[in-house]
């Protein structure tokens, strides 16, 4: 008799069948069986995001393919997955919720975007080990504007009359610049520190790239801890510092 041990096969299938020659001998055919996939692996498991961008409080979908080592796409669950995002200065953030197991071998978590950046990249970790295949990106974008800032604080003292700037961004919730936003932008006296001071210059002022700039304001009467206060449509609006 020939026993052949060493013997395997790299892809998943239903009804393999293996035929055994010698010479001129009646050949013999083995029955019918399966072959399922091997362990999860590491270098071979697949990382996909829904969508490359998302909005600043809107979300991707993450996805974890589980392949082993032979590429061929797990049909049961079992593992650990966590899914990561890189940091640095300047990168998008956002957070990950939990993991959940779809079936077919494949695993998905939600990223919720939250200050826009650059892209920051994708891993995952399967049972604490990471996966080595490419990470994709996903990229924050600032959503609509719901908020003002006050970016540009008046000086601490000025004198009567002379010029007082103030710088006013438009955000989304979570503190995002929005550079489509140009609307118009009114100030106005919030705390009048005079008493009966007039505030005087250009008060209305279209935004430029999400930022409206007051350069001639001005107020006439001596105070300490006047405040400004910036509107614009129904957005919340911002206070100055006192000054």
């Amino acid at each position: 008799s020939a026993t052949f041990s060493g013997v395997s096969l790299d892809k998943v299938g239903t009804g393999y069948t293996l035929v055994a020659t010698s010479g001129t001998l009646a050949v013999g055919i083995t029955q019918g069986f399966d072959i399922t996939p091997a362990a999860i692996s590491v270098a071979n498991s697949v990382i996909s995001v829904s969508s490359a961008t998302v909005s600043s409080g809107s979300a991707v979908s993450l996805r974890l393919t589980a392949k082993d080592q032979y590429g061929n796409q797990l049909t049961t669950g079992g593992s650990t997955v966590v899914f990561t995002a890189s940091t640095g200065a300047g990168v998008s953030t956002g957070t990950i919720g939990a993991t959940s197991y779809l079936g077919n071998g494949v695993y998905e978590a939600t990223f919720n975007g939250v200050l826009a950046g650059t892209a920051t990249s994708i891993g995952a970790t399967i049972d604490g080990n990471a996966v080595t295949t490419s990470q994709p990106t996903v990229t924050v974008l600032a959503s609509n504007a719901t908020q003002l800032a006050i970016t540009t604080q008046p000086a601490g003292s000025s004198s009567a009359g002379s010029a007082i700037t103030v710088g006013v961004t438009a955000q989304d919730a979570a503190g995002n610049p929005v550079a489509g936003f140009t609307d118009n932008v009114s100030i106005a006296i919030a705390n009048n520190a005079g008493p009966g001071g007039v505030l005087s210059g250009v008060t209305t002022v279209s935004a430029l790239g999400g930022v409206a700039t007051f350069s001639s304001l001005a107020l006439d009467k001596v105070g300490s801890g006047y405040t400004l206060v910036a509107s614009s449509g129904s957005l919340t609006t911002a206070t100055t510092q006192g000054f």
